[in-house]
């Protein structure tokens, strides 16, 4: 029986072509950086894209469809300045 996924109006995934695939579902807060990610997915033989998100809302619901082994995000984090008074650890 052939398995495959949709995700909203993307086309299914084929999941029986490689059963030794990693599902991976990808991500990221800008198009340009998700696009990336899905251009990544596709080019390697041993990853299967089975979905993607563009920004974090509703990511809970796709993951949950999609059951990913993988979830490869692009987040970009900003630092909070605030005064302590405390020097930033050392990296060794």
């Amino acid at each position: 029986m052939e398995a495959s996924i949709t995700v909203g109006e993307k086309p299914a995934v084929n999941l029986s072509a490689n059963r030794n695939a990693i599902k991976v579902f990808v991500c990221a807060d800008a198009g340009d950086e998700l696009a990336k990610l899905e251009e990544t997915c596709g080019s390697r033989p041993s990853l299967v894209l089975v979905g993607s998100n563009l920004g974090m809302a509703g990511l809970d619901d796709e993951i949950a469809l999609t059951e990913p082994d993988v979830l490869l995000a692009h987040v970009v984090l900003t630092r909070r300045q605030t005064n302590t008074g405390r020097k930033p650890a050392s990296r060794s």
